[in-house]
């Protein structure tokens, strides 16, 4: 059921459980899997986009929140 919304037929129908589903049946995520969903990460973002938007994030939110929480200096 989604927080805040009217629950529906179809909220309980998406979160009932699937006994025939089994974890076992999963097949585990390889090294290969895995850098290939880096690889298309990067391709579709950019590492410098990544680390651009980690440094805007800083900036905008980051060191206003360690400014707010340190002591006043008095001049």
């Amino acid at each position: 059921m989604k927080i805040g919304a009217a629950s529906t037929d179809e909220d309980e129908d998406w979160e009932e459980y699937d006994p025939s589903y089994n974890d076992e049946d999963e097949d585990e995520i390889t090294q290969e899997d895995a850098w290939a969903v880096i690889s298309a990460y990067f391709e579709e973002k950019g590492l410098v986009r990544q680390q651009l938007n980690s440094f805007d994030e800083f900036i905008q939110n980051t060191m206003q929140e360690i400014v707010d929480e340190s002591a006043d200096i008095e001049i």
